[in-house]
This record gives C-alpha cells, sequence and structure tokens, in this order.
C-alpha cells in the first residue's frame, strides 16, 4: 500500500477513535408537567397502559427527534391551540386504527407494544372524548 494511502487510513481511524470520547450533553429540558398530555386530557388507566406501552419511548421524551427530524410533542401538548390538539387528536386515532403507529420497526423491537384491536378502540374513544371536551390546562379550564 502507498505510504500516503495508509497514512490516510490511519489518521482517519484516528480520527473515528478520538470521536468517540467525545459525547453530546443528553439532558432532557424541564417541562411542566401541567401542559402534558394527559394532565390536559385526563387519560383513563386502560389507555393510559396502551400510551405508556407503545407511544411513551418516541412520544413522550422532551428529547427524542424521530427519523424525519419532528419533535415529539406530547410533553408539550398544553401549548398548542385548539386547532392543533383536534388534529392531533384525530391524528393519533388515524394512525392507530391504521396499523402506522406505533411503527413497524418499533413493534419488531418492541412485540409488547403491539395494539390489540381492543387496545385500538380504546384509544379512539378516548380521543374522540378528548377532543370534544373543553381544554383544562394543570385543571384548569
Amino acid at each position: 500500500m502507498k505510504p500516503r494511502i495508509l497514512w490516510t487510513l490511519l489518521i482517519v481511524a484516528g480520527l473515528l477513535m478520538v470521536i468517540q470520547l467525545v459525547r453530546p450533553l443528553k439532558q432532557n429540558p424541564s417541562i411542566n408537567p401541567r401542559i402534558e398530555l394527559s394532565a390536559v386530557h385526563p387519560v383513563n388507566p386502560e389507555v393510559s397502559g396502551v400510551l405508556q406501552r407503545s407511544c411513551n419511548d418516541c412520544h413522550a421524551s422532551g428529547v427524542y427527534r424521530g427519523p424525519d427530524g419532528v419533535r415529539r410533542w406530547c410533553r408539550e401538548w398544553g401549548s398548542y391551540t385548539p386547532d392543533r390538539s383536534q388534529k392531533l387528536l384525530r391524528e393519533i386515532c388515524t394512525e392507530v386504527k391504521e396499523g402506522e403507529m406505533p411503527g413497524a420497526a418499533y413493534k419488531l423491537m418492541h412485540p409488547s407494544a403491539k395494539l390489540s384491536p381492543a387496545d385500538v378502540q380504546s384509544v379512539c374513544r378516548w380521543t374522540q372524548t378528548a377532543s370534544s371536551s373543553p381544554v383544562t390546562i394543570g385543571g384548569e379550564e
């Protein structure tokens, strides 16, 4: 191998090892619990279990951004306009009915996240109730 190529490969390998030592700070931003989804639209225990099992890993984190770059939104629900809140509630039901959520890759890694027909029905019933009730922030209308 030519010495120039060898040195280039050694430098690249060395840089790759060095960048492994540098870690970005992973700290969740402070979240106001009064504006989380479950505080704005109270969730019954059945739906809460479904959300925790199948949704929260991606949609409740304050730091995680999906592959599409979109920040997940459940922790800041109370900051949305009523129109956006209604739209997102409809999308939740639509996506679980169509099997789009949880995502296929997530279900492969977490088989327990798969939604049963009863889970889908419970989530959709909850989103319909939540979308027809007034928005409350921390128990206040």
